[in-house]
């Protein structure tokens, strides 16, 4: 009887530190999938925002250049 009472108590007790356990490992896995997930939303903005610059800087020197291919002819040429 004393070996069955102890039995229980063993699972008692460690259902009672458990609970607190998962609620924190819970919580700390919904923190690192919110990290990832803004992370990954971070690296996307990044990479359209340097594609948008990149292509920017691409037509601003094509345009520079362009500039100044037609502004260096000789006023007699076309």
């Amino acid at each position: 009887m004393a070996l069955l009472k102890f039995e229980y108590m063993f699972e008692l007790l460690l259902i009672i530190y458990l609970v607190p356990v998962i609620i924190v490992l819970s919580l700390l896995w919904r923190l690192v999938l919110w990290l990832v997930r803004n992370v990954l939303r971070l690296a996307g903005w990044l990479v359209k925002k340097g594609c948008v610059l990149l292509w920017k800087g691409l037509l601003l020197l094509v345009g520079i250049l362009l500039g100044r291919c037609s502004a260096n002819r000789p006023p007699d040429s076309k």
